[in-house]
């Protein structure tokens, strides 16, 4: 991410994703992906005798990731997919022409994207946006009592006409045990005869917040 928003950067103090990206720990940036519901899983950094922990986004966590920024900054996101679909060559699916394939326009309309912000998502972004910011300043820890911006939970968005998931609290991440630990604890509560309840308790590996592992198309 650090390498695409180095690319394809934009001119805006106040939307310094490079920064963002460039100054997290893994494990903030996977506290980011999670505040959003994007889905990512852990990958090398290409010494095979260490564990994964670098969050990287799936193809469908990309997707949702992208389609917040346009929904909440459709002005900028449309210049800057500008500059992607000018630097990167985009063929079309279908007949060759000429043994080759055809390629799409290098011009992208505004006109695709919302015409104006959405508010709740915008409102959702900022207040993510606005905690990670301060954390690439200040070196500190999110607090055990910080609140996790919610999107609203009806919230369809305007591009792909589907529904996106609320974001849960966060503090379910600042549980005793680290978030990459080897192993942690956890059960579920049933009830005894007498009404009393119970746990049942099972020792487990952590897993990392993803779906669909996709290990060949990491973003």
């Amino acid at each position: 991410m650090v390498e695409f928003y180095s690319r394809f950067e934009l001119q805006d103090k106040n939307y310094p994703l490079k920064t963002i990206f460039q100054n997290l720990s893994p494990k903030q940036i996977s506290w980011l992906y999670e505040d959003l519901h994007c889905e990512y899983h852990l990958v090398g950094d290409g010494d095979v005798g260490k564990r994964p922990k670098i969050p990287a986004l799936t193809p469908l966590g990309f997707d949702t990731w992208m389609t917040l920024l346009m929904l909440a900054y459709p002005n900028k996101e449309a210049e800057r997919l500008q500059k992607i679909v000018e630097a990167m060559p985009i063929d079309a699916d279908g007949v060759l022409v000429e043994r080759k394939p055809e390629r799409l326009p290098k011009q992208l309309s505004r006109h695709l994207l919302p015409p104006e912000a959405h508010r709740e998502s915008k409102k959702a972004l900022d207040r993510v946006l606005s905690e990670f910011k301060d954390l690439t300043t200040s070196n500190q820890t999110p607090s055990r009592n910080s609140k996790t911006s919610r999107l609203p939970p009806q919230h369809h968005n305007d591009l792909y006409s589907r529904e996106l998931p609320t974001p849960q609290p966060r503090q379910e991440r600042f549980a005793k045990t680290n978030l990459y630990s080897e192993s942690s604890y956890h059960g579920q509560t049933n009830k005894t005869g007498n009404g009393r309840q119970t746990n049942n308790v099972q020792r487990g590996r952590t897993k990392p917040y993803v779906h669909n592992s996709r290990p060949n198309n990491d973003l």
